[in-house]
């Protein structure tokens, strides 16, 4: 092609006809210019035909020729032979690394990725709380959410406008005392790393006077902060008991705070008593309590540590998922999920049944073994394989009827090469799976039983998705799932 267009660009084009003129080539008398451009366009037409060999070449010369200048010929010639690189040959299109990767490429399984199976499955579960967006740091807005609501409390009461200003101003001294001592003790904490410590004294909160005049759960709440921050735990508990024993109605704005601060306190050194204190919090909040802070939501979190530590790794697991769905602190109840995961993993005590009967946990344990198993460039560690098997037995012992959420972890098993694995997994699906008679094919393959792998690949072949059909939001999640199959 390359040899026959150079000679035609070396020929003239209209030659014989084209006479001479002054600084180049004119056209005779009476050939039609509308014509020749008439020509090209057929010509270009032939060159978007790939079964037309044998008159690409005149097809491509005269494009060029008739288009471009004599400067502009070459340059214009491998741009237009460029173009042939976007013809597709006939046939229906497949990805090409098909063919350059052989049967690695078929009997490749997909990636799993833990946090979009983590956004799915809490996509559906709404949290009836909703996590209030930090805009400034925490003591910061703690701050200026005290001010707001004892001033909303201030005004609903019997309270002059002269009062509520002098109430008002000498709260917020002490509330600017204290918001100084946060900022400053995050300061030092930044500052003080187990490699260096900090050479600096740490910061300490003077004791500050009581407010003339302050409501009294308002004084109460204050009163515990500052025994907290001095860290006198027994008296900041005995000042929030105090408080939650007023009358509800003279509660309203400091219950969810005490209760919050009570169950932090006791998450560590008594997770029994601040899971009791968490639940009475989101009880209190459900009844009309204020909850400006959004403690409700973050109570869910510090709640799923408390069971952690009782070692409630399916309640733990939930929990975190509720937090997230409230759109508290997403990248934290991520990795406090792993990290619940791989205790339970570990805990050769712990009893995975529990794990394995409620939706969620089990998902979420099979889709991080499933995370852990594929990973290429790490080797299987033994402990990772133990704990492979005991889920596959607490999956057993579950007596649950046939469930798709096995169906990843029989892909990481694939991909790793633990073909007696995957098949045991695979006996836990669905019948009518794509992705396990998709599976299950090529196991069969691998075991020579060609009879098996064209039984099973027929199926997944009825059931994979139809790409004709118009794309909905679930056929589209569908089709970008099984892509790769």
């Amino acid at each position: 092609l390359c040899f026959f267009t150079t000679i035609r660009m070396r020929a003239p084009f209209f030659s014989p006809h084209n006479g001479p003129r002054a600084g180049g080539r004119a056209p005779r008398e009476g050939v039609d210019i509308s014509g020749a451009k008439r020509k090209c366009l057929r010509s270009w037409h032939n060159l978007r035909r790939p079964h037309q060999l044998t008159k690409n070449a005149s097809a491509l010369c005269r494009f060029v020729t008739v288009l471009f200048p004599k400067a502009l010929r070459p340059a214009a010639l491998c741009f237009t032979m460029g173009m042939g690189t976007w013809l597709f040959a006939c046939g229906p299109h497949f990805p090409s690394w098909l063919l350059s990767e052989g049967d690695p490429a078929f009997l490749r399984a997909p990636w799993i990725r833990l946090k979009s199976e983590m956004r799915a499955l809490i996509g559906g579960k709404p949290s009836p709380y909703k996590a209030v967006e930090a805009r400034k740091d925490r003591p910061t807005q703690t701050m200026e959410v005290a001010l707001a609501d004892l001033s909303q409390a201030l005004r609903s009461a019997d309270y002059t406008r002269q009062e509520q200003q002098t109430i008002e101003t000498q709260h917020r001294q002490h509330r600017e005392i204290i918001h100084r001592y946060r900022q400053a003790q995050d300061r030092w904490e930044s500052m003080n790393q187990s490699w260096f410590p900090n050479p600096n004294p740490k910061p300490t909160l003077d004791l500050i006077p009581p407010t003339e005049g302050l409501p009294e759960e308002f004084a109460e709440y204050l009163k515990g902060a500052i025994a907290y921050h001095r860290n006198q735990f027994p008296a900041a508990r005995e000042a929030w008991e105090k408080l939650l024993n007023l009358p509800p109605s003279k509660r309203h704005y400091r219950s969810t705070w005490a209760l919050y601060m009570l169950g932090r306190m006791q998450v560590d050194r008594a997770p029994t008593e601040a899971i009791q204190s968490f639940q009475i919090l989101r009880k209190g909040v459900d009844e009309g309590f204020s909850d400006t802070l959004g403690l409700a939501a973050a109570s869910l979190g510090w709640e799923a540590r408390a069971a952690f530590n009782l070692k409630q790794y399916d309640r733990a697991i939930e929990l975190y998922l509720e937090q997230w769905a409230a759109g508290q602190d997403e990248p934290s109840a991520h990795q406090s999920i792993e990290r619940v995961i791989q205790a339970a993993l570990k805990d050769e005590d712990a009893d995975l049944l529990p794990l394995a009967k409620m939706e969620a946990s089990r998902r979420m344990v099979t889709l991080f073994l499933s995370q852990r198993i594929v990973q290429a460039d790490s080797e299987l560690q033994p402990d990772t394989f133990v704990a492979f098997n005991r889920w596959l037995k607490a999956l057993e012992s579950s007596n649950l009827p046939s469930d798709p959420l096995v169906e990843p972890l029989a892909l990481g098993a694939y991909r790793r090469g633990l073909f007696d694995l995957c098949s045991s997994y695979l006996r836990l699906a669905p019948a009518e799976s794509l992705n396990r008679a998709w599976l299950a094919s090529k196991c069969a393959f691998r075991k020579g039983d060609l009879e098996k792998a064209y039984e099973e690949l027929t199926l997944a072949a009825r059931l994979f998705p139809d790409h004709d059909k118009p794309m909905t939001d679930q056929t589209s999640s569908e089709t970008e799932v099984h892509h790769g199959l």
